[in-house]
């Protein structure tokens, strides 16, 4: 059975088409077991700032968690963020932080989500019942970076996504899984940059700017974007997962898997949803990247999915992967589109980095 984290929007309407999706696809083996998010506002960040993430009370993650119980689901808690305050620093802040912890356990939480080594001890040593998953914000990317965390009682890692793209690094890290008992769980839909170096620090910013409106200010996207504009090659490399190469993964051992989607509308996560439980995709490769036929990377691009099919084969040969990624490349379409038409939460990132690749072709005539 493959199992799904998916990203909780906190609204019953949705859970019960996530149940109906499930009971259609039983004969596959694939559900969504897991629903994953914290509350909105909170002292304690995530990875994701909360201008918009639903708002979610205690009472209201309570009446959430009794529901999803009830239809045999199992809730995650993300406290991922690397910033936390510097509560290592000041014991006032820790007990605040143990408190905390206590209090979304007593909600009803099953799993908590780290990325921070301080909490991954005082989880094991104060709330050894319950269990801990290490967050991809950790970016544990091989075998000898998870062998320095045998100490911590560890239910499930979701190394960097870096990972997706390495074969070598995953199967050593599902060996030594086993042994330590716990099980790895892969991202399918980043859209983040293969061995980005701005990884760390993008993290770091989001927990920083938890409680600002801090699109519009966002360096680090805004490169990123004007990587993915100059070079489509940024895509091509992204460690996204497609629909088709589950199996690959699942044949390697991987039996979990999760959604990114904390950000995005209900729409495209069911969309991402019924696309990976199908097992395919016809159409364009980067509305399938992308999450939507009406974003500006399908609008800008085009590349029939099918043509990366065999993309799991090359994986673990880099020299044979360099050669078909330069044939992808070279099949890729680049259409005209006017940015000020678009209606996306990153427009005013994408008009800038717009003028950033102007500004620079400028310079070099």
């Amino acid at each position: 059975m493959v199992n799904f984290s998916y990203p909780a929007s906190f609204n019953k309407d949705e859970v019960e088409a996530i149940v109906n999706l499930n009971a259609k696809f039983k004969n596959k083996l694939i559900r969504v077991k897991t629903f994953y998010g914290c509350l909105n506002p909170s002292v304690w960040p995530s990875a994701r700032s909360p201008f918009n993430l639903p708002s979610v009370s205690p009472r209201k993650l309570k009446g959430y968690l009794t529901y999803l119980h009830k239809l045999g689901f199992v809730f995650e808690y993300t406290l991922n963020s690397p910033f936390m305050h510097r509560f290592e620093t000041d014991p006032k802040k820790k007990n605040e932080l143990i408190d905390f912890i206590k209090m979304i356990f007593g909600l009803g939480v099953d799993e908590l989500s780290v990325s921070s080594l301080s909490l991954m001890d005082i989880v094991t040593r104060k709330f050894r019942d319950h269990k801990l998953n290490i967050s991809t914000v950790a970016n544990i990317k091989n075998s000898a970076q998870l062998a320095q965390l045998r100490d911590y009682k560890i239910n499930m890692l979701t190394p960097s996504i870096d990972v997706n793209r390495e074969v070598p690094n995953l199967k050593r890290l599902l060996k030594l899984s086993k042994k330590m008992g716990l099980e790895i769980k892969l991202i399918v839909n980043s859209d983040c940059l293969y061995n980005c170096a701005f990884n760390k620090d993008h993290y770091y910013f989001v927990g920083l700017f938890n409680k600002s409106r801090f699109f519009d200010r966002d360096y680090f996207k805004r490169e990123c974007i004007r990587k993915m504009i100059t070079d489509v090659n940024y895509i091509l490399t992204s460690p996204c997962i497609r629909p088709e190469d589950l199996e690959f993964y699942r044949d390697l051992g991987v039996k979990s898997f999760k959604l990114n989607g904390r950000v995005r509308s209900r729409e495209d996560n069911l969309f991402f949803l019924q696309t990976y439980m199908k097992g395919k995709f016809k159409g364009n490769f980067f509305s399938l990247w992308s999450g939507s036929d009406k974003s500006f990377w399908a609008r800008l691009y085009y590349l029939n999915n099918r043509d990366l099919d065999g993309l799991s084969l090359y994986l673990a040969n880099k020299f044979k992967y360099n050669g078909w990624l330069k044939e992808m490349k070279s099949r890729v379409r680049r259409r005209k589109i006017d940015p000020l038409n678009l209606a996306s939460l990153d427009k005013t990132l994408i008009l800038e980095a717009c003028d950033d690749i102007r500004t620079d072709a400028r310079n070099q005539e």
